[in-house]
């Protein structure tokens, strides 16, 4: 299906369409970064959506969150529809360029078309099978572990540049995928996060490797609230064996998500295309 993408450097993050209860298509960000599909407060009001439990707190980028469920009968991306289900609704920011992001089509999603392929290049986004719920032994999958025969990915990608193994994680709360990355030597779980413009690491780890400040700032759009980061760069840095440039990532605010780091569109867009095999566990990125 086709996606349009929104560039803002050094990052491209992927936007599909989406039609909800008959109306739309919104525009709702591909982001395998959050675990939980999001839509914009304001839209769920217009729609009047029904509620489907209380209010909660959730982390932002660098604030708490308020989220509220409610139930989406009838929806679809890209004209292939999509299974009856509970979202969260938080107040979602404006993009570069002014674009209004009004959704978010997260993990909880993605993971149960078993895989999806992004590419930058032809500006498309494929799924891997028919959907389905994960199974519990994609949930479980451990780092390194063997593709299962015939992964999906095979079907989406065949000429394979970098390859690194996913952990892949279902709870209540929506499915999240991290990877290995080398940084300073050191490895840390990374999560996997096509809706980031940029990669980022967290405070520790930039005290932890006396991380070198280049002096520029960011702005770090998420659900909720927008920060100003300060970029570090990362020196020598490796995914799956492959190294990678030296560039510059965010410091993640020390309010907020808990992760070490995330690993974004920068890096991703940078080969081409994206395949995230949710039932392999593996991440796969393609050749220039």
């Amino acid at each position: 299906m086709a996606i349009r993408l929104l560039r803002r450097a050094p990052g491209a993050v992927a936007l599909a369409a989406v039609c909800l209860d008959g109306s739309g298509p919104y525009t709702f960000a591909v982001d395998s970064g959050s675990g939980a599909t999001v839509v914009d407060s304001g839209i769920a009001r217009q729609l009047n959506l029904a509620r489907a439990g209380p209010p909660g707190e959730a982390e932002g980028v660098g604030c708490q969150v308020t989220v509220a469920p409610v139930h989406l009968s009838s929806w679809s991306v890209g004209g292939v529809a999509l299974a009856p289900q509970d979202v969260f609704t938080a107040s979602l920011p404006l993009l570069a360029g002014g674009v209004r992001l009004q959704g978010i089509l997260g993990g909880d999603v993605l993971a149960r078309f078993a895989a999806v392929r992004i590419d930058y290049r032809a500006r498309t986004l494929s799924l891997g099978t028919g959907e389905a719920p994960p199974s519990s032994a994609t949930a479980a999958a451990p780092h390194g572990a063997a593709p299962k025969p015939r992964p999906v990915s095979r079907r989406l990608l065949t000429t394979v540049r970098l390859r690194a193994a996913l952990q892949v994680a279902s709870s209540a709360g929506g499915v999240s995928i991290t990877t290995r990355v080398t940084l300073g030597g050191r490895q840390r779980a990374f999560v996997v996060d096509t809706g980031a413009e940029i990669s980022a690491v967290s405070p520790s780890l930039v005290d932890l490797l006396h991380l070198t400040p280049t002096r520029g700032r960011i702005s770090l759009r998420g659900v909720g609230c927008t920060v100003t980061a300060a970029e570090f760069a990362t020196g020598g840095w490796s995914v799956g064996g492959t190294r990678l440039a030296s560039q510059p990532v965010a410091e993640l605010p020390r309010n907020g998500i808990q992760v070490a780091g995330l690993l974004g569109s920068d890096v991703l867009a940078r080969f081409g295309a994206v395949v995230i095999d949710y039932r392999a566990a593996q991440l796969l990125l393609e050749s220039g």
